[in-house]
């Protein structure tokens, strides 16, 4: 009866030992396992934010090239306003009888570009308040685009009305000898100065940029950023001004290369 004791004792003692060998092999385990997962949490954080920082300074990159070439097509319809239309104007307004070119005459060629000019202008205020003034990591620009894309629409007459203005320009610069005069001087004024048709297209392309910089911007924002919301939708009020207009200029350039090989 003893010995039975013992025995089942003894058995008791060998399976307690078992019991805290394979609890100390499972505690083992378990501390393998929260130290690879722990691993693994601290490189998807490090993964998560390296991308964070990428994307980060994608956008700084993004929005300063947005600022730096509304600066440069600013600049540039100022040149069209100022030392084109602006003197042809006040030629016709002191020589009545004998123009370089009548009123309706530049209207056809510069369509609408002087609202569109003071738009251009607008829409650099507001950018340089928000990217020079005052950028910060949430900031936003596309609720900018949003506020002026009503008057987007301008562009569209622009462009529906380019091609008459390139053919008038074309026609007058080869038969207006005073006007081929005036133009040559006025780019050759400052070194750097282009033709005025080069000048004329520069709206034409301006929409579609918008387009394509206001979408690469928004691939490089997370949905949680601020501009997320505001950049979706300025992308699609560009994107139908934009689709509008590369149609027309397809168009117009296939007619072109028509009439060069008749």
């Amino acid at each position: 009866m003893m010995e039975e004791r013992l025995l089942a004792k003894e058995n008791e003692i060998v399976k307690l030992a078992r019991l805290e060998t394979a609890l100390k092999k499972y505690t083992a385990q378990t501390n393998e396992i929260i130290i690879v997962q722990s691993y693994i949490r601290r490189h998807l954080a490090r993964k998560v934010l390296k991308g964070l920082q990428k994307d980060y300074r994608k956008r700084n990159f993004i929005v300063k090239e947005i600022l730096e070439t509304e600066k440069a097509y600013v600049n540039n319809l100022s040149i069209i306003t100022d030392l084109y239309l602006k003197p042809l104007e006040s030629q016709v307004k002191s020589n009545p009888r004998k123009p370089i070119l009548s009123l309706e005459d530049l209207s056809s060629i510069f369509i609408n570009i002087k609202p569109i000019a003071d738009l251009g202008r607008e829409l650099l205020q507001n950018l340089t308040q928000r990217i020079e003034l005052g950028w910060h990591p949430n900031q936003r620009v596309g609720d900018v685009f949003i506020e002026l894309s009503p008057f987007f629409k301008m562009y569209t007459q622009y462009c529906a009305k380019y091609e008459r203005s390139t053919e008038l320009l074309t026609k007058y610069l080869a038969s207006n000898q005073e006007l081929k005069a005036f133009c040559d001087k006025t780019r050759k004024s400052r070194p750097g100065y282009l033709n005025l048709d080069l000048y004329l297209i520069m709206p034409v392309q301006r929409i579609p940029r918008y387009n394509l910089l206001i979408k690469d911007l928004l691939d490089h924002t997370i949905p949680e950023h601020p501009d997320f919301t505001c950049l979706t939708t300025a992308l699609d009020k560009t994107k139908s001004i934009a689709t509008f207009i590369n149609s027309h200029v397809s168009k117009f350039n296939n007619m072109h290369q028509i009439a060069q090989l008749q």
